[in-house]
């Protein structure tokens, strides 16, 4: 597949077969992934907090879930439909939180890591979404995962084997969003 087609291709996934994906090939593709980068010294702040078996999936489940239960929105739902959330953080076979240095250049290099990870992963039948909701950024969660002062959550990638890809969203073609800027006259 050409990288053209791979790009154009990939499809973030959400629903997720009931396969764990070997840590052995999550790391092999981290470490492709990071010799793709342009400036792979950049990543030296970057570092990956992987919850892939049941005791971790349930603390960073249970960490999200907590985080959500006491927003505006979390506060009105029923504990019920919580608890599904919780359920659901639990069927995805692994997350991949992803941190780094507060400084732009590691954050760009951590950033182009992940994009390449989504598709060397796709390559292998391996889907991935990578979750930047602004509730996984509550402060209890954050502390949870025990950041230092100078360190920041760029998100977290669930990720496992998939049967469906979905259909492709509607691409808003690059002339609309095209602007030539040119010198004052």
């Amino acid at each position: 597949m050409s990288i053209k087609d791979l790009i154009e291709n990939r499809r973030s996934i959400r629903r997720y077969e009931h396969k764990q994906v070997e840590t052995s090939v999550l790391h092999e593709l981290l470490q492709l992934s990071a010799g793709l980068c342009p400036h792979p010294q950049r990543l030296a702040g970057t570092r990956f907090l992987l919850a892939n078996e049941q005791d971790t999936k349930s603390r960073l489940s249970r960490g999200m879930t907590d985080a959500f239960s006491v927003t505006k929105l979390g506060k009105w739902l029923p504990d019920k439909l919580l608890e599904a959330t919780y359920n659901r953080f639990m069927e995805i076979p692994g997350h991949l939180i992803v941190i780094t240095e507060q400084e732009d250049a590691y954050i760009a290099e951590a950033c182009y890591m992940m994009q390449s990870l989504q598709l060397l992963a796709w390559e292998r039948g391996i889907g991935m979404l990578w979750d930047t909701d602004e509730l996984l950024y509550s402060p209890k969660l954050l502390d949870a995962l025990s950041l230092t002062q100078n360190e920041r959550m760029l998100g977290i990638i669930h990720y496992g084997y998939f049967n469906k890809t979905p259909r492709p969203r509607k691409r808003t073609p690059a002339a609309k969003r095209w602007t030539v800027y040119s010198a004052a006259e």
